[in-house]
């Protein structure tokens, strides 16, 4: 009986954590947050020229990284980090 209640304790907690774990927003979410944020903060940068990198979620920082690449003048680049509990985007240059 007392294995099966430390069983149940580590289907719980595991459960905790794996549900901790994923992400709020999606992929294409976070595409479309990035994307909307740089247009407004970029005013006179037409993101279509970019390449977009892969949608990468950091667990450890609850949060999403896009770099985005001119496709022209590669030494052109921006970043956006998205937090995946708010929604809330940030374009990031250096």
């Amino acid at each position: 009986m007392l294995v099966f209640g430390y069983l149940a304790v580590a289907i719980a907690l595991s459960a905790c954590a794996t549900a901790e774990s994923r992400p709020h927003l999606s992929r294409s979410e976070v595409a479309t947050l990035a994307d909307a944020q740089a247009r407004h903060d970029l005013h006179h940068t037409n993101i279509a020229e970019y390449d977009r990198s892969i949608v990468q979620y950091h667990n450890d920082k609850h949060s999403w990284y896009i770099g985005y690449r001119h496709k022209k003048v590669p030494s052109t680049w921006f970043d956006v980090v998205v937090d995946d509990e708010t929604g809330r985007a940030v374009v990031i240059m250096e």
